[in-house]
């Protein structure tokens, strides 16, 4: 995935649905939002999904885009957002205080 600061959420293309096992009309709610790219349809999980970075393991929401075209994104809610993220000669240092 990649580290995105600018993110609010984390985000996933939309055929990532399928690998997951998600349907989408049955297990996520449906949100519009506007960024960078213009306007989008998320479907946002109604249940949080657990996650692990280093020895760290918690759980976050996560949305799929309603498009194929984009990377899987790491965002800020209640992710990003509760570690120190240092960004230093191309490499990305992530630690939980």
């Amino acid at each position: 995935m990649i580290v995105d600061t600018g993110a609010d959420f984390t985000i996933l293309p939309r055929y990532r649905c399928v690998d997951l096992g998600v349907d989408l009309g049955k297990d996520c709610l449906i949100k519009k939002t506007a960024g960078v790219g213009g306007k989008e349809t998320v479907f946002f999980l109604k249940k949080k999904i657990k996650i692990k970075i280093g020895d760290f393991q918690f759980r976050i929401p996560l949305g799929f885009l309603n498009s194929n075209n984009i990377p899987p994104l790491l965002g800020r809610e209640e992710c990003l957002n509760l570690f120190k993220l240092t960004f230093v000669d191309f490499q990305t240092a992530i630690s939980h205080e």
